[in-house]
């Protein structure tokens, strides 16, 4: 295997229209699995979009039940303290839990807000939800599409 330097192009690739002034990634591939194809890095991490994503965040938690995580989103889009809540009804869980291995199905549920509502959102999040110990999961939104995160942030805007 031959390693390149920065800005090398291997054999058989050719600069492509949608390279950057920067040396960006994007090449054609002609020898590459018989075909052209061309990598790219992706458009929202362009600093324009990171700086709307920055303050995006999603979070996720595990619910019994379809029904209870419908009941639970919907409570969170109408206080503001979500944009939106996807529900994914079935999802295989296996976790250790009181000495024992537990192997459940669960409805997970995708939560997406701001990280000034976040806190707000867990708390009542942590209310709402009938588990001992909720999973919570904040993570932060490293990129996206502008006018959806723009949509998100104004969604939850008090």
């Amino acid at each position: 295997m031959t390693l390149l330097r920065r800005g090398e192009a291997a054999r058989g690739d050719v600069p492509h229209p949608l390279d950057g002034a920067d040396g960006g990634a994007a090449k054609l591939l002609n020898d590459q699995h018989g075909g052209r194809s061309y990598t790219r890095r992706a458009p929202w991490y362009s600093a324009r979009v990171l700086d709307v994503s920055a303050s995006i965040v999603v979070v996720l938690t595990t619910l019994p039940n379809p029904e209870k995580a419908a009941e639970i989103a919907r409570i969170l889009v109408e206080e503001r303290l979500a944009a939106c809540v996807n529900i994914v009804p079935a999802v295989r869980s296996i976790y250790r839990w009181q000495d024992g291995i537990q192997d459940e199905t669960e409805t997970l549920a995708i939560a997406k807000t701001t990280a000034e509502r976040a806190e707000a959102l867990h708390g009542r999040l942590i209310k709402l939800h009938p588990y001992e110990r909720p999973e919570v999961i904040a993570l932060p939104v490293s990129g996206g599409h502008a006018p959806y995160l723009a949509w998100v942030a104004a969604s939850v805007a008090d």
